[in-house]
């Protein structure tokens, strides 16, 4: 099976369907990915599937319910 992202490559999570975090790709296993948040390279990573992952900022805000967007 041919990963979506490399390891060492730059992703975004949504946390919460409201918070975009900017995470690295540190293992990929499948469909799930361990992820470390960008900025903290001490700490470990956490385990998510890859739906939950989108290759740039602007993707995951359009993955963003409607109920969290806020109107200008």
């Amino acid at each position: 099976m041919v990963s979506k992202y490399q390891v060492g490559s730059k992703a975004y999570l949504l946390e919460s369907n409201k918070i975009i975090r900017e995470v690295a790709v540190i293992s990929c296993r499948s469909d799930f990915y361990i992820v470390r948040f960008a900025g903290n390279s001490r700490s470990g990573g956490i385990q998510v599937c890859c739906s939950r992952l989108h290759p740039t900022r602007e993707d995951a805000e359009h993955s963003i319910p409607d109920i969290y967007k806020t109107t200008s």
